[in-house]
């Protein structure tokens, strides 16, 4: 296996290569599930010697491809998050391409509760709580901290994970702009209908 581990960056996404990938998720074969960009695996990085890195559960993003419309999410995923150091959005840890196999990938933490959706049913009324503290905690950083702000696009209980504490974590950050852009954005029946999909 390389030994490149995301360039031994810690702070900041780190560029993987595909060797790291497989050997972390032993060749993809925990899948997560699947949505729009791709499927998704569960892994571990197992080196002992990188501070944050070691031994951290993960979740790979893999995309169904490399076209321009998944390129575009891909990117806006690198662009914003590696922007954003927030407890209430998510870390990108790092990312990969796989130019042979025309693949994209994102690496995350593996958060093993799964997502607000996931837990709708279950969560009590201290737990819902908190959920709505963390939110607008890491609405307001993208909103108004981040630099530049931010606007993330697809918010929904599908793009909330929940951490082992019940706190919210924003993520799916492919349909986010800068503040002040124009775009076509968001899912149906999630969206403010006077925009009509249309953010300025």
């Amino acid at each position: 296996m390389a030994a490149n581990l995301g360039s031994q960056l810690q702070d900041t996404p780190g560029v993987f290569d595909l060797d790291e990938l497989r050997f972390f998720t032993e060749d993809f074969s925990h899948e997560l599930g699947q949505g729009g960009f791709g499927k998704v695996y569960k892994g571990k990085i197992s080196e002992q010697n990188i501070n944050q890195l070691a031994k951290q559960e993960i979740a790979v993003k893999v995309s169904k491809d490399r076209q321009s419309e998944t390129r575009k999410i891909w990117m806006a995923e690198v662009q914003f998050l590696s922007m954003c150091s927030h407890p209430n959005v998510i870390r990108l840890i790092g990312y990969a391409e796989d130019a042979d196999n025309d693949k994209l990938f994102l690496i995350y933490p593996f958060c093993p509760l799964g997502s607000l959706h996931d837990n709708l049913d279950v969560l009590e009324w201290a737990q819902v709580q908190k959920i709505m503290r963390g939110i607008a905690s890491g609405l307001d950083h993208i909103h108004t901290r981040a630099t530049p702000a931010i606007i993330h696009g697809d918010l929904k209980p599908d793009n909330i994970l929940l951490g082992q504490d019940y706190s919210a974590i924003i993520c799916d950050f492919g349909s986010a702009i800068r503040a002040g852009d124009r775009h076509e954005i968001g899912t149906m029946g999630y969206m403010y209908p006077a925009t009509g999909g249309t953010m300025k």
